[in-house]
């Protein structure tokens, strides 16, 4: 065989590498759209252009987690700023005097941004979490709803000696 020949076939072997390497992704989107049955589109566009750093079903379930935990963050906000809202409705009633009056407007405010941040911070928290429910577990699970997760396990130092540990997801 001639050296040109070889050269040849050496780069049409390694464009066939590079062609099943980049197919691989999205051989992995197709599987993901198959098992949660969602259109994961906006997800792929943002994990073409952003950093590969982990898989695709990984991107998935960092990017979801996060949306969901702000969601959370939200609902737990409204509940803090209804307790603050109380203290001041609370505090404005007992008080006739104007400042007593400015009070109770800033309750009744934080009433209404309790109510906001509740509406937005559930919506948000129900629909990740839908969506988290749908996307396949690689991990350990337990019960029959899986709802249990074995994330990792392992020995640990404590300094009265030796111990083990567990993380666990629900």
């Amino acid at each position: 065989m001639k050296p040109r020949n070889v050269l040849t076939l050496a780069a049409l072997a390694l464009v066939l590498a590079e062609g099943r390497a980049a197919a691989a992704p999205a051989d992995e989107r197709v599987a993901l759209e198959r098992a949660t049955r969602l259109d994961l589109g906006r997800e792929w566009s943002a994990y073409t252009t952003g950093d590969q750093g982990s898989s695709f079903r990984g991107f998935v379930d960092r990017r979801w987690r996060i949306r969901r935990d702000v969601g959370r963050g939200l609902v737990v906000a409204s509940a803090t700023l209804f307790v603050v809202g109380s203290f001041m409705v609370s505090f404005g009633v007992s008080m006739t005097d104007e400042a007593g009056r400015s009070r109770l407007q800033v309750g009744l405010g934080c009433y209404g941004a309790t109510a906001g941040l509740a509406v937005a911070g559930g919506a948000l928290w129900g629909a990740y979490f839908r969506r988290l429910e749908r996307l396949p577990d690689d991990d350990l699970a337990f019960g029959t709803s899986r709802r249990l997760r074995l994330r990792s396990l392992g020995p640990l130092m404590l300094p009265q000696g030796g111990g083990f540990a567990v993380r666990l997801a629900f």
